[in-house]
């Protein structure tokens, strides 16, 4: 009623994502050695966790930990580091350019049908001083394993995306996006805040 210009009005295209097209696996998941998760004795490295322990999970519960997948980094890997209070964590946090990192955002189930969506941590790599750098070789690579898949607090704010034990049976309860729907969504909501500011 009041606006003289409508061409500052962006356009709202919806962009389909695939059930299980399988987003944000290249480049590996899981968290490195130092990330911390609530467990029912306290926060815990997750180098210390042992299959049945119980984790705190994003639906309020402390899930059974099933059993966990560990490594040690080679030479040349890449992993993405969020440093404190970038997604509030209290801590920096370095996980595996492939973890499924959860991100809630009304612009998210605008343009994908949910406001929680799962992206790859490395789609947020530039986003408020979350970089990609090497991993020094020898360093420990875990990842949780429960019944179901669950999102688990790290260092106190992130929520990340934990496969289940043995595989995935059905499809995800999760909205995943690709590392490009995630950039995209990143840029329009940073857009978004300079617009309202």
């Amino acid at each position: 009623m009041f606006m003289r210009d409508q061409t500052g009005f962006t356009s709202l295209t919806v962009l389909p994502v695939s059930p299980r097209e399988a987003p944000g696996r290249s480049g590996g998941r899981g968290l490195l050695g130092g990330a911390r998760v609530e467990t029912d004795r306290g926060w815990m490295d997750v180098r210390s966790v042992m299959p049945g322990m119980r984790i705190a999970t994003l639906d309020g519960g402390f899930a059974l930990l099933r059993g966990l997948s560990a490594r040690l980094t080679g030479g040349r890997e890449t992993a993405v580091t969020i440093p404190g209070g970038a997604l509030g964590n209290c801590a920096d946090l370095t996980v595996m350019p492939g973890s499924g990192i959860l991100l809630s955002d009304p612009l998210a189930e605008d343009l994908f049908g949910s406001a929680d969506v799962i992206v790859p941590a490395a789609a947020l790599c530039g986003h408020r001083g979350i970089g990609c750098g090497e991993v020094p070789q020898g360093q420990a690579v875990v990842e949780l394993h429960f019944d179901a898949e669950e999102a688990v607090y790290a260092n106190t704010g992130v929520l990340l995306h934990m496969e289940p034990a043995g595989g995935r049976d059905r499809p995800s309860d999760f909205t995943w996006l690709t590392e490009a729907q995630a950039r995209a969504l990143i840029a329009l909501a940073a857009r978004e805040v300079r617009l309202a500011a």
